[in-house]
């Protein structure tokens, strides 16, 4: 293929920004791979600086921002035309300032059937209290905490996908579902969605942290031990102490 058939190619491509941080879970370089294949990301805009982000970038030509500016920010998406956002566990509310800035809006991915489990644990929530399936949903960001319309969403059972653990969820979302959320996003660009408002009762995804497991509390409750021990595997982490040794 030659240069200027590359360039045509390139200049049909939306351009979009990419919001995003480093929580060491969520599979951002996969889901970047994914839409770079169908949209021209031409900023990286992260909280502060993560080296793996940062050489992703410098390796595809994308502008890697490690401080978030407003000012800035809305400089950018005038001067290159930049009509979408992408924002994936930026850990970060967005300021509605900056959310209008896009005219096809600020486009989400959550890991869980909204709106059941709003908020930063999902899947470990999904683990710990032992939900049959796992969710995906693709959404516009609104002012709302993951409260905004949605515009795809998908259900996988846990147990046909072997999906015991933390790590295991997230490989699979890595793997399966950074295609359909590229899918969702150029269906939607395409007018080929509509957003529709979420329905029914939220709930919000249990507050998760680093914690201790009493080993005398085996005996008496070993399946809420285990499903604890699964949704902790990664970060947040359960532990146990053990000869003043953690473990």
């Amino acid at each position: 293929m030659n240069y200027y058939l590359n360039m045509l190619i390139k200049n049909l491509k939306n351009k979009i920004i990419v919001f995003a941080s480093d929580d060491k879970k969520f599979p951002v370089i996969n889901f970047l791979d994914s839409l770079s294949q169908e949209f021209e990301i031409i900023y990286f805009q992260d909280i502060k600086f993560h080296k793996k982000f940062s050489s992703y970038c410098s390796s595809n030509n994308i502008n890697y921002l490690d401080k978030y500016d407003t000012n800035r920010l809305s400089k950018i998406v005038r001067d290159n035309s930049v009509e979408t956002g992408i924002v994936m566990s930026f850990n970060k509310i967005l300021d509605k300032s900056v959310i209008d800035l896009f005219r096809n809006g600020l486009i989400n991915a959550h890991p869980s059937l909204l709106p059941e489990l709003r908020g930063r644990t999902p899947v470990e929530s999904t683990i710990l209290l032992d939900l049959k399936c796992l969710g995906f949903t693709t959404m516009l960001i609104d002012n709302g905490i993951d409260s905004g319309p949605i515009l795809s969403q998908y259900s996988f059972d846990r147990l046909d996908n072997n999906l015991i653990n933390t790590r295991d969820c997230y490989n699979f979302i890595a793997s399966t579902c950074s295609y359909l959320f590229t899918k969702t996003i150029a269906d939607y660009l395409n007018n080929r969605l509509t957003p529709t408002e979420q329905q029914g009762k939220y709930s919000l995804s249990l507050p998760i942290k680093n914690q201790r497991i009493d080993l005398s509390e085996l005996p008496q409750d070993s399946e809420l031990l285990y499903r604890t021990i699964n949704s902790s595997d990664i970060e947040p982490r359960s532990f146990i102490n053990l000869n003043n040794l953690e473990l």
